[in-house]
């Protein structure tokens, strides 16, 4: 018995076929169903804060948010639905001398026979007194992320699912996301701030620290009102946009705009670097600066008077502004056009 490869391979393309549409309808009919079968979940828990200085949370699926407490102690509080398909969902702490570690135990029911996506509504308020801590670090799988408090000397926040949104806060800062955006108003990192988004926008309002530094893969970066020692910047594709900027500055930008915003110039290396995007630089009207640029395509327009020191090749040059004083500009642009402008 001769076999047909042609007809073989012709039903099971079939087979499989029928078999993704049907794993569809059943997703979405199950995740319809799982989102209208859900329990009430509330527990809560207090903590003494005396001798805390380490606190660290790392939960899976659900929101956080952290926020000042009134009272001197540390208050947890879980609270949501979740669908009936899960159990035993509650608070799993560990307290040592000087540590407080939350996690969230979650055990699922398989039912083999109608296995339901998992769907949850969950919450977990983290409320902190106003305290010295050493450490306040925040892992969430898949969640948004906010704080509205000081936090502590470091402080770590990771969401690889989800939004972060941090207010207030005073010390270092490490924020990533791998998937959402990052947004900050008001930090005053003691000494680092760094920023790190696979996919999604950062959005910054109001930051000072000795070094920042941010990474994003696929999305914009735009800031207001930063003051900082040195900055470096670095977006893959989505462009940086700076406006109230204080400070040295570094950015690279492989597609997309760069457009930089001063509000003082004194003592300041400015160094950017694109492949593909216009980038464009605003200064106060009395600067003084040197200034090199190498263009591979594109324009050079400056409002600024610049005295040109040796051979000029189209927009490759060397210059000065005024004599120059302690401030230098360094450009490099593949393609795209340069602005220096008057702010």
């Amino acid at each position: 018995m001769k076999l047909n490869i042609k007809k073989l391979s012709f039903w099971l393309a079939i087979i499989m076929t029928v078999s993704l549409v049907l794993a569809g309808i059943f997703l979405v009919a199950g995740m319809a169903t799982a989102k209208t079968n859900l329990i009430e979940v509330d527990e809560e828990r207090s903590y003494d804060a005396g001798n805390i200085r380490n606190i660290k949370i790392d939960v899976g699926s659900m929101k956080i948010n952290i926020m000042k407490n009134e009272n001197e102690n540390i208050r947890i509080r879980l609270h949501g639905r979740i669908q009936k398909s899960s159990r035993d969902v509650k608070i799993d702490d560990l307290v040592t001398q000087d540590e407080l570690g939350i996690k969230i135990k979650q055990k699922f029911v398989l039912n083999l026979g109608v296995n339901l996506p998992y769907y949850n509504e969950l919450q977990l308020d983290v409320l902190v007194p106003e305290k010295d801590l050493d450490m306040l670090q925040v892992i969430c799988s898949s969640g948004d992320i906010t704080s509205s408090i000081k936090g502590a000397a470091n402080n770590s926040f990771e969401a690889h699912s989800g939004n972060i949104d941090i207010t207030g806060l005073a010390g270092n800062l490490y924020a990533y996301c791998s998937s959402g955006n990052i947004r900050l108003e008001n930090v005053n990192s003691k000494k680092n701030a760094e920023i790190k988004s696979s996919s999604g926008d950062i959005e910054i309002e109001k930051l000072t620290a000795l070094e920042l530094n941010v990474r994003s893969s696929s999305g914009k970066t735009t800031g207001n009102r930063i003051t900082v020692t040195d900055a470096r910047i670095k977006s893959s594709s989505g462009g940086i946009r700076i406006n109230g900027f204080t400070g040295n500055i570094d950015t690279e930008v492989n597609s997309g705009n760069t457009e930089i915003h001063f509000d003082k110039f004194r003592d300041t290396n400015v160094v950017t670097k694109s492949d593909s995007g216009n980038t464009k630089i605003y200064l106060p009207g009395d600067s003084e600066f040197k200034i090199k640029t190498k263009l591979s395509s594109g324009k050079f327009n400056s409002d600024f008077k610049l005295t040109f020191e040796g051979f000029v090749k189209k927009n490759d040059f060397t210059g000065t502004c005024g004599d120059g004083g302690s401030n230098s500009i360094n450009i490099r642009s593949s393609s795209g056009n340069v602005n220096v402008m008057k702010e």
